[in-house]
Order: C-alpha cells, then sequence, then structure tokens
C-alpha cells in the first residue's frame, strides 16, 4: 500500500492538495512500514503561484483558469491512495483516471490517517471537496 498524503509540515493533514507544501508517502509492504515526506515542487500552487493567472495548460479550461495537473499525477505514480482535507473536483476526476484514489479527510494529524489506512478505515468525506 503507497499513500500520499498532502501536508505542509510532515504532521498535519493540508487543507487543500493543490497548495501543499509536501506529501508524505507512506507505504507498508511485506511486513514493513516506511515513511517519508517529498516537497511540493510539481503543483503551480505549491510553489507560491495564486489563483488568476494561467497555469500550464493541458488544454482544459476550467474555473476562470486553466490548469495541468500533469506534474502531480506523474509525482504521485505509484500510489494507490492521496489524502487531503480538500481537493478541487477536476484534480480528483484526473486521479481518477489515473487510478489513484482521493480521499478527503477531516483528520488534522498525518498520524490519524495512517492509523486508519493501516485498518481499512479511510473515510472519504465529499462535502470537504472544493467546486473549481
Amino acid at each position: 500500500m503507497n499513500i500520499a498524503i498532502a501536508s505542509d509540515d510532515g504532521t498535519h493533514v493540508a487543507r487543500h492538495l493543490g497548495r501543499t507544501r509536501g506529501f508524505v508517502i507512506f507505504t507498508q509492504q511485506d511486513g514493513g512500514e516506511e515513511q517519508r515526506y517529498i516537497s511540493n515542487t510539481f503543483t503551480q500552487h505549491g510553489r507560491g503561484h495564486e489563483h488568476g493567472h494561467q497555469h500550464a495548460s493541458d488544454g482544459g479550461h476550467h474555473g476562470g483558469h486553466q490548469h495541468s495537473h500533469a506534474g502531480i499525477l506523474e509525482a504521485l505514480k505509484g500510489c494507490e491512495i492521496v489524502v487531503s482535507g480538500g481537493m478541487g473536483m477536476r484534480l480528483r476526476e484526473d486521479f481518477r483516471q489515473a487510478q489513484i484514489q482521493a480521499v478527503l479527510t477531516d483528520h488534522d494529524l498525518v498520524e490519524d490517517v495512517i492509523a486508519d489506512a493501516r485498518l481499512g478505515m479511510l473515510v472519504h468525506h465529499e462535502e470537504r471537496g472544493c467546486g473549481h
């Protein structure tokens, strides 16, 4: 099991995946576990850019600006689940198409997400999604 958890500090779950500073990557396989943190160098928001300008385009237009999620999809390739406190509908759809399950959580701590994942008890809170 490979899970990417959006986190600004490695401890707390980020409230919005597109603006996170990084990801805790939790891997569980063959009875062992590994946890590491990677910085978000692959989304425009993660590098400090804001809405209202044009992102690299993948040909789609959504919510008043264009987005390409190719960087984040490539960076999280190999993860089966991505977890955040919030995430836009278009990004969730892109994850679905990439066969990565997007989970919106109400947990504040990364360790609580990992504990639920170990038990197979991650709960998706659709109401935490963003409309853009």
